[in-house]
């Protein structure tokens, strides 16, 4: 079924006709009518999430957003796309031609999207993806939206640079030195210098983490050797002025 967006409103109060809005129980029940109907004729339409968008306004329920995208823009036969992470240049994505063509076709449909927050979902273990590889969440945002990110990514950069970022790389670490307050716990003390035993980024839930800001981008996972001689994994920032992180030289230059 194919409705104009300007005769949205005239369906909505249709199908809701007869539901009791005084009460909560009855605007949850209307609303869950309208995603029904949604499901049953919008289902393939960009006037899905618009229909259910001005629903949920009129009926003072939090708004259900349908993937609609996918069941609009068919998949060419063949299509492989592949995402990757490497280190040394962030993410890859590589696709063979009806792959990328897929991929084109999702964006230009979600351009023509009348809503913001329209998007398209891609399953890590769903074809177009193929082999080890992560999914693909693709959002169509506004300006504004940009605007504030760019603007939560410039009070982060001014954060970085009141810690005095430095080019030191966790690799490089060869000991550590704790010159402010110590973890609670461990067997550790203060301007003690501690071997690094090994480094990861892996930080499990049972690893103290000595956050200084959200971003973790700098933080890393060090096994020390206690003043137990047990082994100890802490999460530490590499811009922390409260610790001292020593190469082999700085050790070497330390110690004599």
């Amino acid at each position: 079924m194919n409705t104009a967006w300007g005769n949205l409103t005239k369906v909505m109060e249709t199908v809701i006709t007869g539901c009791d809005l005084s009460n909560e129980q009855g605007r949850k029940e209307a609303y869950d009518r309208c995603i029904r109907y949604a499901d049953e004729h919008l289902g393939h339409s960009l006037e899905c999430n618009l229909f259910l968008a001005e629903a949920a306004e009129r009926l003072g329920q939090d708004r259900v957003m349908k993937d609609v995208v996918r069941s609009i823009v068919p998949m060419p036969e063949g299509a492989r796309l592949h995402l990757s992470y490497q280190p040394d240049c962030g993410p890859v994505l590589t696709g063979n031609a009806a792959g990328l063509k897929y991929l084109a076709d999702l964006a230009v449909t979600l351009a023509q999207a009348p809503l913001d927050g329209e998007h398209v979902h891609l399953e890590w273990n769903e074809v177009p993806f193929s082999g080890d590889t992560y999914g693909l969440i693709v959002y169509r945002e506004s300006d504004e939206w940009f605007a504030e990110a760019a603007e939560d990514y410039e009070e982060e950069f001014e954060e970085d640079e009141d810690l005095g970022r430095s080019d030191l790389t966790a690799e490089m670490v060869f000991a550590v030195q704790f010159l402010g307050e110590l973890p609670p716990g461990p067997a550790l003390r203060a301007n003690r210098v501690y071997l690094v035993q090994s480094v990861s980024k892996q930080c499990g839930d049972d690893i103290f983490c000595k956050a200084i800001r959200e971003d973790d981008a700098r933080l890393w996972v060090f096994t020390l050797r206690d003043d137990r001689g047990e082994n100890l994994c802490l999460a530490l920032d590499l811009d922390d002025p409260e610790l001292n992180f020593l190469t082999r030289a700085d050790l070497v230059q330390f110690l004599h």
